[in-house]
Protein backbone atom coordinates (compact mmCIF):
# COMPACT_ATOMS: atom_id res chain seq x y z
CA UNK A 1 0.00 0.00 0.00
CA UNK A 2 2.60 2.23 0.82
CA UNK A 3 4.95 1.74 -2.71
CA UNK A 4 1.37 2.56 -4.19
CA UNK A 5 0.72 5.97 -2.48
CA UNK A 6 4.70 6.60 -3.57
CA UNK A 7 3.50 5.97 -7.15
CA UNK A 8 0.38 8.30 -6.94
CA UNK A 9 2.21 10.88 -5.42
CA UNK A 10 5.03 10.79 -8.10
CA UNK A 11 2.31 10.82 -10.86
CA UNK A 12 0.32 13.92 -9.26
CA UNK A 13 3.83 15.59 -8.99
CA UNK A 14 4.84 15.23 -12.54
CA UNK A 15 1.38 16.29 -13.35
CA UNK A 16 1.77 19.36 -11.32
CA UNK A 17 5.05 19.91 -12.91
CA UNK A 18 3.72 20.22 -16.32
CA UNK A 19 0.66 21.96 -15.44
CA UNK A 20 2.69 24.75 -13.63
CA UNK A 21 5.74 24.60 -16.71
CA UNK A 22 4.50 28.39 -18.02
CA UNK A 23 4.08 29.41 -14.73
CA UNK A 24 8.20 28.57 -13.96
CA UNK A 25 8.91 30.08 -17.77
CA UNK A 26 7.36 33.42 -16.21
CA UNK A 27 9.45 33.00 -13.31
CA UNK A 28 12.95 32.59 -15.29
CA UNK A 29 11.66 35.90 -17.15
CA UNK A 30 11.61 37.84 -13.75
CA UNK A 31 14.53 36.98 -13.45
CA UNK A 32 14.40 33.93 -11.20
CA UNK A 33 16.81 31.39 -10.97
CA UNK A 34 17.08 27.59 -10.07
CA UNK A 35 17.83 28.28 -7.20
CA UNK A 36 15.56 30.50 -5.86
CA UNK A 37 12.83 28.31 -7.79
CA UNK A 38 14.22 25.45 -5.45
CA UNK A 39 13.38 27.37 -2.45
CA UNK A 40 10.16 28.21 -3.51
CA UNK A 41 9.65 24.37 -3.83
CA UNK A 42 11.13 23.48 -0.44
CA UNK A 43 8.56 26.13 1.36
CA UNK A 44 5.51 24.66 -1.17
CA UNK A 45 5.83 21.40 0.42
CA UNK A 46 6.28 22.24 3.63
CA UNK A 47 3.58 23.67 3.62
CA UNK A 48 1.67 20.96 1.50
CA UNK A 49 3.48 18.56 4.23
CA UNK A 50 1.94 20.53 7.34
CA UNK A 51 -2.05 20.61 5.51
CA UNK A 52 -1.31 17.09 5.12
CA UNK A 53 -0.08 15.68 8.70
CA UNK A 54 -3.07 18.06 10.11
CA UNK A 55 -5.52 16.81 7.94
CA UNK A 56 -4.21 13.51 7.28
CA UNK A 57 -4.18 13.08 11.45
CA UNK A 58 -8.44 14.72 11.96
CA UNK A 59 -9.57 12.48 8.90
CA UNK A 60 -7.17 9.34 11.14
CA UNK A 61 -8.75 9.70 14.37
CA UNK A 62 -12.26 9.92 12.65
CA UNK A 63 -11.89 6.61 10.41
CA UNK A 64 -9.44 4.70 12.69
CA UNK A 65 -12.20 4.49 15.62
CA UNK A 66 -14.93 3.79 12.87
CA UNK A 67 -13.09 0.99 11.27
CA UNK A 68 -12.16 -0.13 14.51
CA UNK A 69 -15.75 -0.19 15.66
CA UNK A 70 -16.96 -1.75 12.28
CA UNK A 71 -14.27 -4.34 13.05
CA UNK A 72 -15.20 -5.16 16.73
CA UNK A 73 -18.71 -5.41 15.50
CA UNK A 74 -17.80 -7.86 12.82
CA UNK A 75 -15.32 -10.01 15.24
CA UNK A 76 -18.00 -9.75 17.87
CA UNK A 77 -15.10 -7.94 20.05
CA UNK A 78 -15.77 -6.39 23.26
CA UNK A 79 -13.95 -2.67 22.66
CA UNK A 80 -12.15 -0.75 25.96
CA UNK A 81 -12.17 2.55 26.41
CA UNK A 82 -9.24 4.38 23.90
CA UNK A 83 -9.47 1.80 21.70
CA UNK A 84 -8.16 2.28 18.21
CA UNK A 85 -5.46 4.89 19.02
CA UNK A 86 -2.08 4.50 18.54
CA UNK A 87 0.62 6.61 19.02
CA UNK A 88 3.57 4.47 17.50
CA UNK A 89 1.32 3.79 14.66
CA UNK A 90 0.68 7.79 14.09
CA UNK A 91 4.15 7.99 14.24
CA UNK A 92 5.09 5.62 11.51
CA UNK A 93 2.11 6.69 9.08
CA UNK A 94 3.70 10.39 10.16
CA UNK A 95 7.35 9.59 9.27
CA UNK A 96 6.10 7.38 5.77
CA UNK A 97 4.55 11.03 4.86
CA UNK A 98 7.15 12.81 5.50
CA UNK A 99 9.66 10.75 3.56
CA UNK A 100 7.33 10.93 0.76
CA UNK A 101 7.48 14.70 0.63
CA UNK A 102 11.17 14.13 0.76
CA UNK A 103 11.39 12.07 -2.10
CA UNK A 104 8.86 14.63 -4.51
CA UNK A 105 11.42 17.40 -3.44
CA UNK A 106 14.27 15.47 -4.39
CA UNK A 107 12.44 14.99 -8.14
CA UNK A 108 11.48 18.23 -8.29
CA UNK A 109 15.12 19.60 -7.30
CA UNK A 110 16.41 16.78 -10.52
CA UNK A 111 13.49 18.04 -12.47
CA UNK A 112 14.74 21.70 -11.87
CA UNK A 113 18.40 20.58 -12.85
CA UNK A 114 17.54 18.86 -15.89
CA UNK A 115 14.86 21.35 -17.41
CA UNK A 116 15.72 25.10 -18.79
CA UNK A 117 11.99 26.88 -17.65
CA UNK A 118 12.79 29.49 -21.20
CA UNK A 119 13.30 26.03 -23.53
CA UNK A 120 10.35 23.60 -24.20
CA UNK A 121 10.96 20.27 -23.67
CA UNK A 122 12.22 18.28 -26.48
CA UNK A 123 10.98 15.20 -26.98
CA UNK A 124 12.52 12.27 -28.65
CA UNK A 125 10.41 11.68 -32.13
CA UNK A 126 12.42 8.72 -33.76
CA UNK A 127 10.96 5.97 -34.29
CA UNK A 128 10.78 2.99 -31.99
CA UNK A 129 12.21 0.09 -32.99
CA UNK A 130 11.24 -2.97 -33.28
CA UNK A 131 12.45 -5.11 -30.05
CA UNK A 132 12.24 -8.62 -31.80
CA UNK A 133 13.56 -10.65 -28.23
CA UNK A 134 11.16 -8.63 -26.58
CA UNK A 135 8.50 -9.94 -28.32
CA UNK A 136 8.97 -13.35 -28.80
CA UNK A 137 9.90 -13.49 -25.06
CA UNK A 138 7.26 -12.12 -23.75
CA UNK A 139 4.45 -14.05 -25.99
CA UNK A 140 5.91 -17.30 -24.90
CA UNK A 141 5.94 -16.30 -21.45
CA UNK A 142 2.01 -15.38 -21.19
CA UNK A 143 1.58 -18.56 -23.28
CA UNK A 144 3.72 -20.78 -21.08
CA UNK A 145 1.65 -19.10 -17.79
CA UNK A 146 -1.37 -19.24 -19.37
CA UNK A 147 -0.56 -23.34 -20.16
CA UNK A 148 0.57 -23.84 -16.70
CA UNK A 149 -2.55 -21.97 -14.75
CA UNK A 150 -4.89 -24.11 -16.73
CA UNK A 151 -3.09 -27.98 -16.43
CA UNK A 152 -2.49 -27.59 -13.20
CA UNK A 153 -5.55 -29.37 -11.26
CA UNK A 154 -4.01 -30.19 -7.67
CA UNK A 155 -3.80 -26.17 -6.42
CA UNK A 156 -2.08 -28.22 -3.06
CA UNK A 157 0.77 -29.36 -4.39
CA UNK A 158 0.96 -27.20 -7.48
CA UNK A 159 0.83 -23.35 -6.16
CA UNK A 160 4.50 -23.14 -6.50
CA UNK A 161 3.97 -23.22 -10.16
CA UNK A 162 0.69 -21.27 -10.09
CA UNK A 163 3.22 -18.41 -8.76
CA UNK A 164 5.54 -19.28 -11.59
CA UNK A 165 2.61 -18.68 -13.97
CA UNK A 166 2.08 -15.70 -12.57
CA UNK A 167 5.59 -14.44 -13.05
CA UNK A 168 5.71 -15.30 -16.47
CA UNK A 169 2.74 -13.27 -17.01
CA UNK A 170 3.70 -10.16 -15.32
CA UNK A 171 7.23 -9.89 -17.40
CA UNK A 172 5.32 -11.04 -20.24
CA UNK A 173 2.81 -8.63 -19.50
CA UNK A 174 5.41 -6.21 -19.79
CA UNK A 175 7.13 -7.15 -23.08
CA UNK A 176 4.24 -7.37 -24.89
CA UNK A 177 2.82 -3.93 -24.02
CA UNK A 178 6.75 -2.64 -24.89
CA UNK A 179 7.31 -4.71 -28.18
CA UNK A 180 4.39 -6.07 -28.94
CA UNK A 181 2.52 -2.76 -29.37
CA UNK A 182 5.25 -1.15 -31.81
CA UNK A 183 4.93 -4.17 -34.04
CA UNK A 184 1.41 -3.97 -34.03
CA UNK A 185 1.40 -0.27 -34.91
CA UNK A 186 3.76 -0.89 -37.31
CA UNK A 187 2.04 -3.58 -39.01
CA UNK A 188 -0.71 -1.44 -39.48
CA UNK A 189 1.45 1.35 -40.72
CA UNK A 190 2.56 -1.01 -43.35
CA UNK A 191 -1.38 -1.62 -44.60
CA UNK A 192 -1.14 1.68 -46.83
CA UNK A 193 -5.32 1.06 -47.87
CA UNK A 194 -5.76 1.33 -43.36
CA UNK A 195 -2.89 3.80 -42.64
CA UNK A 196 -3.37 6.88 -45.02
CA UNK A 197 -6.48 7.98 -44.24
CA UNK A 198 -6.99 10.91 -41.76
CA UNK A 199 -8.15 9.79 -38.66
CA UNK A 200 -5.94 6.26 -38.84
CA UNK A 201 -2.69 8.33 -40.08
CA UNK A 202 -3.32 10.71 -36.60
CA UNK A 203 -4.05 8.07 -34.57
CA UNK A 204 -1.34 5.70 -35.38
CA UNK A 205 1.62 7.94 -35.27
CA UNK A 206 0.51 9.24 -31.87
CA UNK A 207 0.34 5.71 -30.30
CA UNK A 208 3.70 4.86 -31.92
CA UNK A 209 5.31 8.07 -29.71
CA UNK A 210 2.73 7.49 -26.74
CA UNK A 211 3.33 3.41 -26.49
CA UNK A 212 7.36 4.25 -26.52
CA UNK A 213 7.13 6.10 -23.94
CA UNK A 214 4.53 4.99 -21.98
CA UNK A 215 4.23 0.77 -22.81
CA UNK A 216 5.41 -0.44 -18.90
CA UNK A 217 3.23 1.85 -17.42
CA UNK A 218 0.03 1.00 -19.34
CA UNK A 219 1.58 -2.99 -18.06
CA UNK A 220 1.60 -1.86 -15.17
CA UNK A 221 -1.38 -0.74 -14.70
CA UNK A 222 -2.91 -4.33 -16.44
CA UNK A 223 -1.02 -5.61 -13.28
CA UNK A 224 -3.02 -3.72 -11.11
CA UNK A 225 -5.75 -4.12 -12.36
CA UNK A 226 -5.78 -7.45 -12.18
CA UNK A 227 -4.61 -7.70 -9.13
CA UNK A 228 -7.70 -5.57 -7.93
CA UNK A 229 -10.19 -8.01 -9.66
CA UNK A 230 -8.70 -10.90 -8.06
CA UNK A 231 -9.04 -9.79 -4.77
CA UNK A 232 -12.51 -8.42 -4.99
CA UNK A 233 -13.20 -11.47 -6.32
CA UNK A 234 -11.93 -13.84 -4.25
CA UNK A 235 -13.21 -11.90 -1.38
CA UNK A 236 -16.76 -11.85 -2.21
CA UNK A 237 -16.63 -15.48 -3.15
CA UNK A 238 -15.74 -16.18 0.28
CA UNK A 239 -17.63 -13.77 2.02
CA UNK A 240 -21.50 -15.32 0.31
CA UNK A 241 -19.82 -18.93 0.21
CA UNK A 242 -19.99 -19.16 4.18
CA UNK A 243 -23.02 -21.66 4.23
CA UNK A 244 -20.92 -24.23 1.45
CA UNK A 245 -17.77 -23.78 3.75
CA UNK A 246 -19.84 -24.30 6.65
CA UNK A 247 -21.32 -27.48 5.74
CA UNK A 248 -18.07 -28.63 3.75
CA UNK A 249 -16.12 -28.51 7.52
CA UNK A 250 -19.33 -29.82 9.60
CA UNK A 251 -21.71 -31.45 7.43
CA UNK A 252 -23.79 -32.91 10.77
CA UNK A 253 -24.99 -30.81 13.60
CA UNK A 254 -22.73 -32.62 16.11
CA UNK A 255 -19.85 -35.21 15.47
CA UNK A 256 -17.55 -37.29 17.43
CA UNK A 257 -15.36 -39.97 17.50
CA UNK A 258 -14.96 -42.71 20.08
CA UNK A 259 -11.80 -45.17 19.68
CA UNK A 260 -11.89 -48.86 21.05
CA UNK A 261 -9.80 -47.95 23.96
CA UNK A 262 -11.68 -45.36 25.27
CA UNK A 263 -14.93 -44.65 27.25
CA UNK A 264 -18.06 -43.10 25.59
CA UNK A 265 -19.07 -39.77 26.14
CA UNK A 266 -22.14 -40.19 24.37
CA UNK A 267 -24.25 -40.30 28.05
CA UNK A 268 -22.38 -36.86 28.73
CA UNK A 269 -23.63 -35.37 25.46
CA UNK A 270 -27.22 -36.23 25.98
CA UNK A 271 -27.07 -34.57 29.54
CA UNK A 272 -25.31 -31.50 28.14
CA UNK A 273 -27.78 -31.01 25.91
CA UNK A 274 -30.81 -31.64 28.09
CA UNK A 275 -29.01 -29.38 29.85
CA UNK A 276 -28.60 -26.66 27.33
CA UNK A 277 -32.65 -27.25 25.86
CA UNK A 278 -31.21 -28.77 22.62
CA UNK A 279 -33.47 -32.19 21.25
CA UNK A 280 -31.20 -34.49 19.44
CA UNK A 281 -32.89 -35.58 16.79
CA UNK A 282 -31.13 -38.25 15.04
CA UNK A 283 -28.27 -40.39 16.13
CA UNK A 284 -26.05 -42.04 13.78
CA UNK A 285 -23.08 -44.93 15.00
CA UNK A 286 -20.73 -45.54 11.75
CA UNK A 287 -18.02 -48.55 12.61
CA UNK A 288 -14.57 -47.82 10.88
CA UNK A 289 -11.10 -47.80 10.14
CA UNK A 290 -9.10 -45.16 9.34
CA UNK A 291 -6.65 -45.83 6.22
CA UNK A 292 -2.79 -44.99 6.73
CA UNK A 293 -1.78 -46.79 3.61
CA UNK A 294 -1.40 -44.87 0.14
CA UNK A 295 -4.85 -44.14 -1.73
CA UNK A 296 -3.66 -43.44 -5.23
CA UNK A 297 -5.20 -40.30 -6.16
CA UNK A 298 -6.64 -39.72 -3.15
CA UNK A 299 -4.12 -37.36 -1.52
CA UNK A 300 -5.14 -34.65 1.05
CA UNK A 301 -8.16 -36.16 2.06
CA UNK A 302 -8.92 -38.17 5.37
CA UNK A 303 -10.10 -41.79 3.96
CA UNK A 304 -11.76 -44.43 6.28
CA UNK A 305 -12.29 -47.99 5.94
CA UNK A 306 -16.58 -49.10 6.67
CA UNK A 307 -17.64 -52.23 6.91
CA UNK A 308 -20.05 -53.30 4.36
CA UNK A 309 -22.51 -54.39 6.84
CA UNK A 310 -22.72 -50.75 9.63
CA UNK A 311 -22.88 -49.11 5.88
CA UNK A 312 -26.12 -51.05 5.00
CA UNK A 313 -27.22 -50.68 8.82
CA UNK A 314 -27.02 -46.88 8.95
CA UNK A 315 -27.86 -46.15 5.29
CA UNK A 316 -30.52 -48.55 5.45
CA UNK A 317 -29.51 -50.24 2.28
CA UNK A 318 -28.81 -54.34 0.90
CA UNK A 319 -25.80 -53.26 -1.05
CA UNK A 320 -23.21 -56.36 -1.65
CA UNK A 321 -19.62 -56.50 -2.53
CA UNK A 322 -17.34 -58.90 -4.02
CA UNK A 323 -14.09 -59.02 -2.10
CA UNK A 324 -12.06 -57.09 -4.84
CA UNK A 325 -14.96 -54.79 -5.00
CA UNK A 326 -15.13 -51.17 -3.15
CA UNK A 327 -18.00 -48.73 -2.52
CA UNK A 328 -17.06 -44.99 -2.66
CA UNK A 329 -19.05 -41.81 -0.25
CA UNK A 330 -17.43 -38.57 -1.55
CA UNK A 331 -19.44 -35.60 -1.51
CA UNK A 332 -18.38 -34.40 -5.23
CA UNK A 333 -18.19 -37.63 -6.46
CA UNK A 334 -15.48 -40.16 -8.13
CA UNK A 335 -14.66 -40.44 -11.85
CA UNK A 336 -12.73 -43.89 -12.03
CA UNK A 337 -13.84 -46.72 -12.37
CA UNK A 338 -11.19 -48.36 -10.18
CA UNK A 339 -8.71 -47.32 -7.39
CA UNK A 340 -5.71 -48.58 -6.01
CA UNK A 341 -4.41 -48.88 -2.42
CA UNK A 342 -0.65 -49.92 -2.18
CA UNK A 343 -0.56 -52.52 -4.56
CA UNK A 344 -4.03 -54.00 -4.94
CA UNK A 345 -6.51 -52.62 -6.70
CA UNK A 346 -10.47 -52.69 -6.32
CA UNK A 347 -13.40 -52.23 -8.76
CA UNK A 348 -15.18 -49.32 -7.69
CA UNK A 349 -19.26 -50.69 -7.73
CA UNK A 350 -20.75 -47.71 -6.78
CA UNK A 351 -20.53 -43.83 -6.01
CA UNK A 352 -22.68 -41.65 -3.55
CA UNK A 353 -22.11 -38.11 -2.97
CA UNK A 354 -23.27 -38.43 0.86
CA UNK A 355 -24.95 -41.82 2.78
CA UNK A 356 -28.11 -42.68 1.37
CA UNK A 357 -31.13 -42.00 4.13
CA UNK A 358 -29.48 -39.50 6.39
CA UNK A 359 -29.89 -36.00 6.59
CA UNK A 360 -26.28 -34.99 6.82
CA UNK A 361 -23.63 -34.23 4.00
CA UNK A 362 -20.01 -35.69 4.17
CA UNK A 363 -17.27 -33.89 4.25
CA UNK A 364 -15.03 -31.76 1.43
CA UNK A 365 -12.25 -33.56 3.35
CA UNK A 366 -13.38 -36.98 3.94
CA UNK A 367 -13.74 -40.02 1.62
CA UNK A 368 -15.29 -43.13 3.09
CA UNK A 369 -14.21 -46.97 1.67
CA UNK A 370 -17.16 -49.73 2.07
CA UNK A 371 -15.17 -52.94 2.09
CA UNK A 372 -16.48 -56.57 2.25
CA UNK A 373 -14.18 -57.04 5.15
CA UNK A 374 -15.06 -58.74 8.21
CA UNK A 375 -11.93 -57.14 10.14
CA UNK A 376 -12.73 -55.53 13.82
CA UNK A 377 -12.53 -52.11 12.95
CA UNK A 378 -10.52 -49.63 15.38
CA UNK A 379 -13.13 -46.72 16.05
CA UNK A 380 -16.51 -45.58 15.70
CA UNK A 381 -18.28 -42.38 14.44
CA UNK A 382 -21.21 -40.93 15.94
CA UNK A 383 -23.17 -38.01 13.98
CA UNK A 384 -26.34 -36.34 15.65
CA UNK A 385 -28.60 -33.70 14.08
CA UNK A 386 -30.15 -31.20 16.61
CA UNK A 387 -33.34 -29.23 17.14
CA UNK A 388 -32.48 -26.02 18.52
CA UNK A 389 -31.08 -22.49 18.24
CA UNK A 390 -27.53 -21.58 16.74
CA UNK A 391 -26.84 -20.21 20.60
CA UNK A 392 -28.49 -23.12 22.53
CA UNK A 393 -25.83 -25.48 20.43
CA UNK A 394 -22.95 -23.19 21.89
CA UNK A 395 -24.43 -23.76 25.24
CA UNK A 396 -24.23 -27.40 24.54
CA UNK A 397 -20.78 -27.29 23.70
CA UNK A 398 -19.67 -24.66 26.24
CA UNK A 399 -21.16 -27.36 28.99
CA UNK A 400 -19.29 -30.40 27.82
CA UNK A 401 -16.32 -31.31 30.46
CA UNK A 402 -12.77 -30.89 29.22
CA UNK A 403 -11.15 -33.87 27.56
CA UNK A 404 -14.47 -34.27 25.20
CA UNK A 405 -13.15 -33.53 22.06
CA UNK A 406 -16.72 -32.68 19.21
CA UNK A 407 -16.74 -31.09 16.35
CA UNK A 408 -19.89 -28.33 16.77
CA UNK A 409 -21.67 -27.37 13.33
CA UNK A 410 -22.82 -24.52 15.40
CA UNK A 411 -19.17 -23.40 16.80
CA UNK A 412 -17.87 -23.63 13.05
CA UNK A 413 -20.38 -21.31 12.30
CA UNK A 414 -19.18 -19.18 14.52
CA UNK A 415 -15.60 -19.11 14.08
CA UNK A 416 -16.41 -19.19 9.74
CA UNK A 417 -18.63 -16.26 10.13
CA UNK A 418 -16.11 -14.40 12.49
CA UNK A 419 -13.09 -15.23 9.95
CA UNK A 420 -15.34 -13.98 6.82
CA UNK A 421 -16.69 -10.49 8.39
CA UNK A 422 -12.89 -9.40 9.14
CA UNK A 423 -11.64 -11.36 5.60
CA UNK A 424 -14.40 -8.98 4.32
CA UNK A 425 -13.53 -5.54 5.78
CA UNK A 426 -10.07 -6.41 4.93
CA UNK A 427 -11.39 -7.35 1.32
CA UNK A 428 -13.16 -4.05 0.77
CA UNK A 429 -10.42 -2.35 2.31
CA UNK A 430 -7.79 -3.36 -0.08
CA UNK A 431 -10.22 -3.99 -2.92
CA UNK A 432 -11.24 -0.03 -2.54
CA UNK A 433 -7.36 1.34 -2.71
CA UNK A 434 -6.23 -0.76 -5.50
CA UNK A 435 -9.71 0.99 -7.35
CA UNK A 436 -8.73 4.32 -5.95
CA UNK A 437 -4.78 3.60 -6.67
CA UNK A 438 -5.71 2.39 -9.98
CA UNK A 439 -7.48 5.89 -10.90
CA UNK A 440 -5.83 7.97 -10.06
CA UNK A 441 -2.60 6.67 -11.53
CA UNK A 442 -4.70 6.71 -15.43
CA UNK A 443 -5.91 10.26 -14.31
CA UNK A 444 -2.62 11.75 -14.10
CA UNK A 445 -0.81 9.91 -16.22
CA UNK A 446 -3.84 11.26 -19.08
CA UNK A 447 -3.44 14.66 -17.85
CA UNK A 448 0.47 14.30 -17.95
CA UNK A 449 0.24 12.80 -21.83
CA UNK A 450 -2.22 15.93 -22.61
CA UNK A 451 0.14 18.57 -21.27
CA UNK A 452 2.48 17.16 -23.70
CA UNK A 453 0.07 16.52 -26.98
CA UNK A 454 -1.09 20.55 -26.66
CA UNK A 455 1.79 21.58 -29.43
CA UNK A 456 1.04 18.35 -31.55
CA UNK A 457 -2.67 19.06 -31.77
CA UNK A 458 -1.78 23.44 -32.00
CA UNK A 459 -0.21 22.12 -35.13
CA UNK A 460 -2.62 20.49 -36.52
CA UNK A 461 -5.19 22.98 -35.88
CA UNK A 462 -2.60 25.56 -37.65
CA UNK A 463 -2.37 23.76 -40.84
CA UNK A 464 -6.09 23.60 -41.19
CA UNK A 465 -7.52 20.44 -39.52
CA UNK A 466 -11.00 20.73 -38.18
CA UNK A 467 -11.28 20.50 -34.02
CA UNK A 468 -14.32 17.72 -34.99
CA UNK A 469 -11.69 16.02 -36.32
CA UNK A 470 -8.84 16.58 -33.92
CA UNK A 471 -11.81 15.42 -31.65
CA UNK A 472 -12.41 12.27 -32.77
CA UNK A 473 -8.75 11.55 -33.11
CA UNK A 474 -8.41 11.82 -29.18
CA UNK A 475 -11.46 9.67 -28.39
CA UNK A 476 -9.83 6.78 -30.50
CA UNK A 477 -6.44 7.26 -29.25
CA UNK A 478 -7.59 7.75 -25.41
CA UNK A 479 -9.62 4.55 -25.77
CA UNK A 480 -6.87 2.79 -26.88
CA UNK A 481 -4.52 3.68 -24.42
CA UNK A 482 -7.36 3.84 -21.54
CA UNK A 483 -8.87 0.60 -22.30
CA UNK A 484 -6.17 -1.20 -23.56
CA UNK A 485 -5.18 -2.40 -19.97
CA UNK A 486 -8.73 -3.23 -18.98
CA UNK A 487 -8.93 -5.93 -21.54
CA UNK A 488 -5.88 -7.43 -21.01
CA UNK A 489 -6.76 -7.55 -17.64
CA UNK A 490 -9.61 -9.34 -18.39
CA UNK A 491 -7.63 -12.14 -20.42
CA UNK A 492 -5.26 -12.70 -17.65
CA UNK A 493 -8.38 -13.51 -15.07
CA UNK A 494 -10.19 -15.41 -17.76
CA UNK A 495 -7.16 -17.89 -17.55
CA UNK A 496 -6.96 -17.15 -13.41
CA UNK A 497 -10.24 -18.00 -12.48
CA UNK A 498 -10.39 -21.27 -12.99
CA UNK A 499 -7.49 -22.60 -10.75
CA UNK A 500 -8.23 -20.02 -8.03
CA UNK A 501 -11.68 -21.73 -7.78
CA UNK A 502 -9.84 -24.81 -7.45
CA UNK A 503 -7.95 -23.30 -4.64
CA UNK A 504 -10.84 -21.99 -2.72
CA UNK A 505 -13.09 -24.89 -3.61
CA UNK A 506 -10.21 -26.37 -0.79
CA UNK A 507 -12.69 -24.44 1.26
CA UNK A 508 -15.49 -26.32 0.64
CA UNK A 509 -16.21 -23.64 -1.84
CA UNK A 510 -17.35 -26.26 -5.02
CA UNK A 511 -19.97 -24.04 -7.18
CA UNK A 512 -18.08 -23.55 -9.80
CA UNK A 513 -21.37 -21.71 -11.63
CA UNK A 514 -21.79 -19.31 -8.09
CA UNK A 515 -18.13 -18.33 -8.32
CA UNK A 516 -18.26 -17.53 -12.25
CA UNK A 517 -21.30 -15.55 -11.62
CA UNK A 518 -19.48 -13.63 -8.67
CA UNK A 519 -16.81 -12.82 -10.79
CA UNK A 520 -18.53 -11.70 -13.84
CA UNK A 521 -20.44 -9.31 -11.49
CA UNK A 522 -17.43 -7.82 -10.41
CA UNK A 523 -16.44 -7.78 -13.48
CA UNK A 524 -19.55 -5.59 -14.91
CA UNK A 525 -18.93 -3.26 -11.93
CA UNK A 526 -15.67 -2.56 -12.14
CA UNK A 527 -16.16 -2.04 -16.16
CA UNK A 528 -18.77 0.69 -15.20
CA UNK A 529 -16.83 2.30 -12.88
CA UNK A 530 -13.70 2.39 -15.46
CA UNK A 531 -15.83 4.20 -17.89
CA UNK A 532 -17.18 6.80 -15.76
CA UNK A 533 -13.39 7.44 -15.26
CA UNK A 534 -12.33 7.15 -18.82
CA UNK A 535 -15.39 9.79 -19.25
CA UNK A 536 -13.72 12.12 -16.89
CA UNK A 537 -10.27 11.95 -17.99
CA UNK A 538 -11.40 12.58 -21.74
CA UNK A 539 -13.37 15.82 -20.64
CA UNK A 540 -10.48 17.08 -18.71
CA UNK A 541 -7.60 16.23 -21.59
CA UNK A 542 -10.27 18.28 -24.35
CA UNK A 543 -10.23 21.51 -21.68
CA UNK A 544 -6.05 21.19 -21.68
CA UNK A 545 -6.00 20.67 -25.35
CA UNK A 546 -8.22 23.12 -27.01
CA UNK A 547 -7.87 25.94 -23.90
CA UNK A 548 -3.93 26.11 -23.56
CA UNK A 549 -3.77 27.71 -26.93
Amino acid sequence: MLLMTVLIAWYANSYTLNYRSQQLRLFSVIGFSKREMSKMFFFEKILCLGLTLLLGTIGSLSFARLGYLVVARMLKITLKRGFGLSLQAFMIADLAVVLIFIFLFFLDLIWIQRHNPLTPAIVDQREPKTRWFMLIFGFWSIILGYYLAVTLKDPIDAIQYFFIAVMLVIVGTYFIFIAGSIFVLKFLRGRRSYYYRPQHFIRIGNLLTRMKQNGAGLASITILITMTLVTVISTVALFLGQNQMITAQSPVDLQYTVGNNQSDPTPIIYAAAQKSGVEIKTHDILKMTPILMDVIGLHHYDVHGVLLADFNRMAKTTEKLTPNEVIIVKEDGYEGSSLKIDNQEFRVKRVFRKFPNVKWQVGHDTIYLIFAMKEKTDETQHFLTLKGSDQKQLALFNNLPDGINVQSKAVTKDNIRIMMNGLLFIGILCGSAFVLITFLILYYKQLSEAFEDVLRYQTLLRVGLAQSEIKKNIVSQLRVLFYLPLATAMIHLLFALPFIQRVLSNWGLKSKLNFMLIGLGVLITFALMYRLMGKLTMKVYYRIIFKRR
